[in-house]
């Protein structure tokens, strides 16, 4: 009777893993060897039902039998903290050295000209140039090396918002296309021809959209491949949310994201406590507000200590820290 318990456990919890677990410890209490045979069959059995069978066929074979299912079990899921956004993926600091990987991506009736492609390329250096004066504020310096991928990708479906579901991994589907389909590789190559130990990616599509960047948390980076994480931003060419061509202080705003910075303006009705408390303390952040005159911007304190500019940290820092989605 106790091997059903462990069972019906898993099965409510519909996880597989937490279901080994409990029958690990299941054999190691009653040893499994000195079972008798009918029990090992009955146990090799359920075992297998459960392994192959639907969740909810599972469930009423076992009621069939005069089990009650009517418990809830608290599967416990990740927490992001404040802590786990900051020195984590391919952008860890915005210090040292760092690969600039961009490229530009348009659609067949919508294609990048050469013309256009210089001009974002110069507000990308005048966005790092701002960055790198920032930086010597805080008394570090960060040093950006640009890697162009020349060649213009072409597709008819680019995602335009950070909220439709193929956006978190459109940029590094189109690092593939490009042929890196291995996260380790890429940063290898990109370290052999840069010497840079950090990297991040920007892909500029030739559309209307919302920008966003695709940072990565310490959840994230334990499951993936850690510092070798390609950290991305989508720089639209028109901005849908203001109707502008892209601007300077939007491309060092996202690019911000990926060394850890927050947004401090509000994300949803619900965050307008946090918005308004950061706009009083920072008026002037470039997290705040990135359109209009870059030079009217600047990095405050607290956006300083999360990109690693600087070590003093204060505790109500967690309080500005955005919704986690």
């Amino acid at each position: 009777m106790r091997t059903v318990r462990l069972c019906f456990f898993a099965i409510k919890s519909a996880d597989f893993l937490q279901f080994s677990f409990l029958l690990y410890i299941f054999v190691a209490d009653f040893n499994f060897q000195a079972m008798h045979s009918i029990h090992k069959y009955w146990l090799i059995l359920l075992t297998f039902i459960v392994m192959v069978s639907p969740v909810t066929a599972q469930t009423s074979w076992l009621e069939s039998l005069g089990i009650n299912l009517d418990f809830d079990i608290d599967v416990p899921k990740p927490v992001v903290t404040y802590r786990d956004l900051i020195d984590v993926g391919s952008a860890r600091h915005m210090t040292g050295s760092v690969c600039v990987v961009y490229l530009f991506v348009g659609t067949e009736t919508n294609r990048w000209t050469p013309a256009e492609i210089e001009a974002t390329a110069q507000k990308l250096y005048a966005a790092e140039d701002w960055l790198k004066a920032q930086a010597w504020k805080w008394g570090k310096k960060v040093d950006f090396k640009n890697y162009s991928i020349k060649k213009q990708l072409i597709d008819d479906n680019i995602p335009s918002s950070p909220f439709q579901p193929e956006a978190v991994g459109y940029p590094k589907s189109v690092l593939r296309r490009f042929g890196y389909n291995n996260d380790k590789e890429l940063h290898e190559i990109l370290t052999r021809k840069t010497g840079c130990s950090q990297f991040l990616v920007l892909v500029f599509p030739h559309i209307s959209g919302r920008c966003y960047a695709s940072a990565i948390n310490k959840n994230m980076a334990r499951r993936g491949s850690g510092k070798s994480m390609p950290e991305c931003c989508m720089l639209y060419k028109i901005s849908d949310d203001t109707g502008r061509e892209l601007q300077v202080g939007r491309i060092a705003h996202e690019m911000l994201h990926l060394f850890g910075a927050w947004d401090f303006y509000a994300l949803g009705p619900n965050d307008k406590e946090r918005a308004d408390k950061a706009a009083k303390l920072y008026p002037s952040s470039i997290m705040l507000r990135s359109y209009g005159n870059i030079e009217d911007r600047s990095i405050d304190e607290l956006t300083a200590w999360l990109v690693g500019l600087t070590r003093k940290e204060n505790e109500w820092y967690k309080d500005l820290m955005p919704p986690v989605p």
